[in-house]
């Protein structure tokens, strides 16, 4: 006796919800992973907040550089410092970090598919610091609570927190994290942040 097998209306019956569940299914895998990065992201940043708590402390209470100009040579990446074409050479932020959390790479975003490099040997690096609040005391911030000390970043090594052009990323202007920004703040709590595409630079805490 023959076996009966699947007509061809019954495998195309079965191929299309295949395809229905992928197409629901594999966005919210998308979402879980990101969602994933976020928070190795944000892991990240509370790790260099709290490295910049402690440089503070070792150094009389005055908030880290982003650059710093010295006469020795070019070293190796990782080590520094670093040539650049505007300053001469220089050690650049996460050398200062890097000794408090012994790991350069978390300076770099899981989402981050090109962390910036902006020199010779540079380490590469997906964050930037406040340039508002570089080298200056802990008594001159009034409200750390609300001040940005770092935050996801893509242009050079800096990040100006009135100007919108340092946050925007190549591809994608408005986020690298499903619309919005981890940033860390001086206190040394970390949030995500809304985007809001409105005036210069807005942002509003997310949900």
């Amino acid at each position: 006796m023959r076996q009966k097998g699947f007509t061809l209306i019954e495998l195309l019956v079965v191929i299309a919800i295949i395809a229905i569940l992928a197409a629901i299914l594999f966005p919210v895998f998308a979402r879980a992973r990101e969602n994933a990065r976020k928070a190795n992201c944000m892991s990240n940043q509370k790790q260099l907040a709290l490295a910049a708590a402690q440089y503070r402390q070792d150094y009389d209470d005055v908030n880290f550089w982003d650059r710093m100009g010295t006469t020795l040579p070019v070293g190796p990446v990782g080590v520094g410092p670093y040539a650049t074409p505007y300053a001469g050479n220089v050690f650049f932020w996460h050398d200062y970090l890097q000794p408090y959390v012994k790991n350069y790479k978390v300076f770099e975003c899981p989402s981050d598919g090109a962390p910036s490099t902006c020199c010779v040997a540079d380490v590469p690096h997906s964050y930037g610091p406040n340039t508002r609040i570089l080298g200056v005391p802990d008594s001159s911030i009034q409200d750390a609570a609300n001040t940005i000390l770092l935050m996801d970043a893509k242009y050079n090594s800096r990040v100006d927190w009135a100007d919108r052009g340092s946050f925007d990323m190549p591809g994608n202007p408005a986020s690298r994290h499903s619309d919005g920004w981890n940033v860390a703040f001086y206190d040394g709590h970390v949030k995500w942040l809304r985007y809001v595409p409105n005036g210069m630079f807005t942002l509003e805490a997310g949900d």
